[in-house]
């Protein structure tokens, strides 16, 4: 199979990918079990429902090339993400890394730009198409694959839907697989029991992943009737089973908010002791700062009783400059009466000396 099946032209040419830097995040994008799964089958076409940024595409399809295998990784997705995507506008792994560009995800264009970036254009074949309608596209140009990864949308219904309409796309010996088998995704757990159930199967699970085998001896045309036998006879154990998934998975809600709040209570605790020793610090400092003031005031009663002292001082000594003053004045009178009575005295002497000077002349 190659890209001319689904697309008139190569999706890769005269893509910039350098414009989008390499970013292959994920989830369990690089489980050990799908080299595994590419040792042991030796596959032609895998198929991945569900590829996000292509993560796993290209850790399954930097293995194939690595083990010279002619094989293709057909990725089909919407790239318009899952509800889970939706919930939360300010998460940066899911609604974020949607990349809207006027309220339309750009995600498309990152995962191409990982393949190339990674230098797998040859391998990996991109199908924008959702599950249901790619299933049947393959179908009707008679697709068969030995590997298909399960992992687009987890709501039950959906994955049912994809082991259901992907069953009949793989090959006898072949492998349909997923991830996320456990209560926190309770859609794909109750799917996959269901489908096991409903079509006499075997699962078998690794770490991480749970693997479903087609057998070899699958008569065609019978699914339907098994569904229905199966479903008669497990209706009551399948409803007890859903209300017992259902259950954990609020319990583990529960147990999970429990743990949230008593961190937080936790902080708060150290937040309060903390608020604490800082009250204690602050009223020690307080305590500082009252004493310190009490001295301050202490010292501005002296320097007040110290101002006043000299201003008492000044005011006697403006006292004593107003009587040093009036007895400079007193004094400067006096020098002016004893200077004017010494010139009398002077004046006199002349006086009587011109008038003797004068008889004696006679």
């Amino acid at each position: 199979m190659n890209y001319s099946l689904i697309h008139h032209a190569n999706p890769y040419d005269n893509f910039n990918f350098q414009d989008y830097p390499l970013d292959l995040q994920g989830w369990g994008s690089q489980d050990p079990n799908f080299r595994k799964l590419i040792d042991e089958l030796q596959p032609k076409l895998i198929l991945e429902v569900g590829t996000w940024k292509g993560g796993s595409a290209i850790f399954m399809g930097e293995y194939v090339r690595e083990k010279n295998l002619d094989c293709k990784i057909v990725c089909i997705d919407t790239w318009l993400g899952a509800v889970e995507f939706l919930t939360d506008k300010n998460d940066p792994e899911r609604y974020i890394s949607l990349g809207l560009r006027n309220g339309y995800p750009s995600v498309y264009y990152q995962f191409l730009a990982n393949v190339m970036h990674q230098g797998l254009q040859d391998i990996i074949i991109p199908f924008p198409q959702t599950s249901v309608l790619a299933a049947r596209f393959l179908m009707l140009n008679n697709i068969q694959a030995d590997m298909i990864y399960i992992d687009a949308s987890h709501d039950e219904k959906d994955v049912y839907d994809d082991i259901n309409n992907y069953w009949n796309i793989l090959k006898e010996g072949g492998v349909i697989f997923g991830d996320d088998y456990d209560e926190f995704w309770p859609g794909v757990k109750l799917a996959v029991n269901n489908f096991v159930i409903d079509n006499n199967l075997e699962i078998l699970f690794t770490d991480r992943q749970w693997i479903i085998r087609k057998p070899k001896d699958v008569l065609p045309n019978l699914s339907e009737n098994i569904y229905q036998r199966s479903r008669d006879n497990k209706k009551l154990a399948l409803e007890y089973e859903r209300d017992l998934f259902l259950y954990r998975a609020k319990y583990y809600d529960l147990e999970f908010r429990y743990t949230q709040i008593c961190t937080d209570a936790s902080k708060l605790n150290h937040e309060l002791f903390s608020l604490q020793e800082q009250r204690e610090r602050d009223a020690r400092a307080r305590d500082v700062l009252e004493r310190e003031l009490l001295t301050l005031q202490e010292q501005h009663e002296q320097e007040a009783q110290a101002r006043e002292a000299l201003e008492q001082e000044l005011l006697t000594l403006q006292e004593q400059r107003e009587r040093d003053a009036q007895a400079r004045e007193v004094l400067e009178q006096e020098l002016k009466e004893i200077k004017l009575s010494r010139g009398w005295k002077i004046i006199s002497y002349y006086r009587n000396f011109c008038n003797s000077f004068y008889k004696k002349s006679k």
